[in-house]
């Protein structure tokens, strides 16, 4: 695990470790919240899970 803590912004877009987009909402402390794409419901998990779980888009902006 890296030294650092990749924290997600706004708007970014990020790939779980199954292929599924998402996008982030907001991040809180520990949490981050996100919407999955085709799913209308907010998600969220730990910052820990997230960062091990999710791998940002090239670019990380939605176009």
């Amino acid at each position: 695990m890296p030294d650092y803590v990749s924290v997600p912004l706004p708007g970014q877009r990020y790939k779980d470790k199954y292929g599924d987009l998402v996008t982030i909402d907001y991040v809180e402390i520990n949490h981050v919240y996100f919407f999955r794409d085709g799913y209308y419901g907010l998600c969220f998990t730990s910052l820990e899970r997230f960062n091990q779980d999710f791998m940002l888009l090239d670019g990380g902006q939605n176009a």
